[in-house]
């Protein structure tokens, strides 16, 4: 078992619809489905996925709660606060820790992405003004490279969605 497939095993990705996925429809279960979706994720993306499993794990240790009051109502009225129990301040501390992972890798792409953006544009207008005109550094194959660049660049927006 490779780092990546290890990692499948333990973390889900959320940065791929479950709908998009070359999974085959069945009886599977999501758990399932996206560990098949991260083994087949490109390894540079796969640490940036939410823990699913851990995040089951914490939910699935939270005490179902069963506090009544004197007259056995256990609704819990407007402005009543209830205590979190120690298993509901693991999980939203977990879940918490996992938004902010997945929001640090968005932020980064981001980021990346602009300065990307930018660089492209440069390159474009190198061989094309602003009016749509030639420009004085253009050659075809510049323009030809400049706009594969940008449509490179549109699929990998595209595939960040």
């Amino acid at each position: 078992p490779t780092a990546s497939r290890a990692a499948a095993t333990s973390c889900s990705p959320l940065l791929t619809a479950p709908w998009h996925s070359p999974v085959s429809a069945g009886a599977m279960k999501f758990g399932q489905k996206f560990t098949e979706i991260i083994a087949a994720t490109h390894p540079s993306v796969s640490d940036q996925f939410l823990c699913y499993k851990t995040l089951k794990k914490c939910l699935k240790a939270i005490p179902e709660y069963k506090a009544t009051t004197a007259n056995g109502d256990t609704t819990v009225k407007p402005g009543e606060k209830r205590k979190l129990t120690d298993e509901q301040r693991l999980f939203l501390k977990t879940l918490n820790a996992e938004l902010q992972k997945f929001n640090r890798f968005f932020i980064s792409a981001e980021e990346d992405f602009v300065m990307k953006e930018t660089k492209l544009e440069a390159a474009y207008r190198q061989v094309v003004n602003r009016d749509g005109s030639r420009a004085p550094m253009f050659t075809m194959q510049r323009c030809r490279d400049a706009c594969r660049a940008l449509a490179d660049f549109h699929g990998e927006l595209v595939l960040m969605e």
